[in-house]
């Protein structure tokens, strides 16, 4: 949403199903890796399949390795729909023994029970950067000839881009431990990734923050620092600081220009990216985003992107997912996990922490984004859905926003169909939220909201249909001139399908907690003190009795009315902090004072 402006209305109808481990079957079946696949020494690989057990082991060579973890994957679902089919994929992950010696190696999953699955995994050597210098004076035409002749200075991090793009893959890049807390000044861009499984591995603190520093501040020719054009790309343990004007920390997909000005593009299908646990700070002016997905080509699909535990502070945008720009057409941006990450301070005028949206084109999709158990905290906007430009017959669709928790942002979450005047005939469908925790005590001393939706800002014929709002707690402490409204809704007819259930609107509201939503029909099993919703389908005005607001604790004392006063229908399995809600469940984003037990392991996308 490029403007925060009134916003919409709602009438939900939609239900959401649980978040459930999947059930064990008769064998384990693995389809997330083929037959043989490939790794360096201390790679966590992750197993994606059905049937494995709690008491699973992997069996790497000769050596018994207990396993990671294995947990079920994130799944919303409408269950009014009869062919809603829960998803019943499990993952599980081990760690490849640092030590492993490059090779090959039978890799098996085994359970109690006598079944088993297994591939041959290929431990590859990696490529060493040794020292912080820019420059290229080894032997790139390879990682084996760079490794031969590196050059009278060691190993560059350019240098070994280039080499690794120069081969097949697999590939890794790591870092010499010599390196830990050093910065690499880069005096342009790093050449784009051009060739698939390439692995870059930082160096982490011992408390895991990213330990080795790439500044871009005197890079000339902006556009990404780190430009991938190629699937099966993992980075982390890096930090990206001082992003320049016009730069992206790291771009996924799309277009743009080679070292040598000359045009780069993506292939047709980008797949399987991640990005975990990294850091991105201080974007010096406008357009500097972190993270830049970018699906800018005619019939260009990406998909199976995880963004993950990294931290993003002072940017003018962190994540910004885009699908169409230019004259594309019939793009795709699909199946995108943003998962255990911090966001603070993106403050810029009209931005946002995370923005997934269309611009310009035709037909472009964006569908199946989770937004999964991130903190915003002091941003301008949280996370914003919004289609704006010369956009037409575009949508995005099965967004999930859950366990997330927003404090002190202007806007924690937006909708927008229609920005701009050329924006028309685009459709948000089908945004599930879910879990949240929302303060809203005030940003820099002005008001604040939890949600707006606006089907038409200036667009025409553009549509928000099915918005589920489950589980939630909204708090307004402070908030003032706007006053802090939970939901906040405008429609020229646009918005359909808004239900609100087992949610808490509650604080210092000096106008309605829900402005624009019309029936009390919408609001069932839900806390808050507004007249024509209390009293009414289940509603309840009522001191919620938070455990301590001051320090930001909103779970539920003992003598809560919220315990077990909401509806199983419709409403999650756990809750905010991963515990199982109640049958029936707590009404807000918490069944009871518990420890917070999810995982620190996103779900694969």
């Amino acid at each position: 949403m490029r403007r925060i402006q009134t916003l919409l209305s709602f009438a939900i109808s939609l239900l959401l199903c649980g978040w459930e481990l999947s059930p064990a079957v008769a064998t384990p079946v693995l389809f997330s890796m083929s037959p043989r696949s490939a790794a360096a020494a201390g790679a966590t690989i992750t197993f994606i399949g059905r049937g494995f057990l709690s008491d699973n082991t992997v069996r790497f060579g000769n050596t018994t390795l207990q396993h990671i973890g294995v947990s079920g994957r994130v799944t919303v679902a409408c269950a009014t729909d009869p062919q809603c089919v829960r998803n019943i994929t499990q993952m599980l992950t081990f760690l490849v023994p640092a030590n492993a010696s490059p090779g090959d190696y039978a890799v098996s999953v085994q359970n109690s029970d006598g079944t088993s699955n297994a591939i041959t995994l290929t431990v590859i050597p990696p490529l060493t950067v040794s020292n912080t210098n820019d420059l290229v004076n080894g032997c790139t035409s390879s990682p084996t000839c760079l490794i031969k002749h590196p050059g009278p200075d060691g190993i560059s991090l350019r240098e070994a881009i280039m080499a690794v793009n120069n081969v097949p893959g697999p590939n890794a890049i790591t870092f010499a431990a010599a390196l830990a807390g050093k910065t690499i000044k880069l005096s342009s861009r790093l050449p784009p990734i051009t060739r698939g499984k390439i692995t870059l591995t930082g160096l982490t603190t011992s408390t895991g923050q990213p330990n080795v520093t790439i500044d871009a501040s005197q890079a000339s020719n902006p556009g990404p620092v780190l430009f991938i054009a190629a699937s099966h790309f993992t980075v982390s343990g890096l930090n990206f600081s001082s992003i320049p004007m016009n730069f992206n920390g790291i771009q996924i997909g799309g277009s743009g220009f080679g070292l040598m000005g000359h045009s780069v593009s993506s292939p047709a299908q980008v797949c399987c990216v991640q990005i975990i646990g990294n850091a991105f700070s201080n974007g010096t002016g406008d357009n500097t985003f972190a993270i830049f997905v970018a699906a800018d080509i005619s019939k260009e699909s990406i998909s199976d992107v995880t963004i993950a535990n990294n931290s993003f502070s002072q940017l003018f945008e962190a994540i910004n997912l885009q699908g169409g720009g230019g004259d594309a057409k019939n793009s795709v941006i699909e199946n995108i996990i943003i998962f255990g990450n911090s966001f603070s301070q993106m403050t810029s005028n009209g931005t946002s922490a995370v923005e997934v949206g269309t611009t310009n084109g035709k037909n472009n999709v964006i569908t199946s984004v989770q937004i999964v158990q991130n903190e915003f905290s002091g941003n301008l906007q949280g996370t914003v859905l919004d289609i704006n430009g010369s956009t037409s017959g575009s949508s995005i669709k099965n967004t999930v926003i859950a366990r997330n928790v927003f404090v002190g942002n202007l806007q924690a979450m937006g909708l927008e169909a229609g920005v701009n005047t050329g924006t028309t005939n685009n459709v948000i469908d089908n945004t599930q939220i879910v879990d949240n925790l929302v303060n809203l005590t005030g940003y820099k001393g002005k008001g604040a909201v939890t949600i707006q939706i606006n089907d038409n800002q200036s667009g025409t014929n553009n549509k928000v249909t099915g918005v589920s709002f489950v589980n939630n707690t909204i708090y307004n402490g402070t908030s003032s001139a706007p006053p802090g409204w939970g939901v906040w809704v405008t429609s020229d007819g646009g918005v359909t399908g808004v239900s609100i259930w087992n949610s808490i609107f509650w604080g210092n509201e000096s106008t309605p907690a829900l402005n624009g939503i019309t029936s009390s029909g919408q609001v069932s099993y839900t806390i808050i003190d507004q007249s024509g919703f209390s009293g009414v389908n289940g509603n309840i005005n009522a001191d919620p009795l938070f455990v301590n607001t001051s320090s930001g604790d909103f779970q539920l004392q003992s003598g809560s009315p919220a315990i077990n006063a909401g509806t199983s229908v419709g409403a999650p399995s756990t809750d905010l902090d991963c515990q199982p809600f109640g049958k029936p469940p707590s009404i807000g984003a918490y069944e009871l004072q518990g420890p917070n037990i999810c995982s620190s392991t996103p779900p694969p996308p």
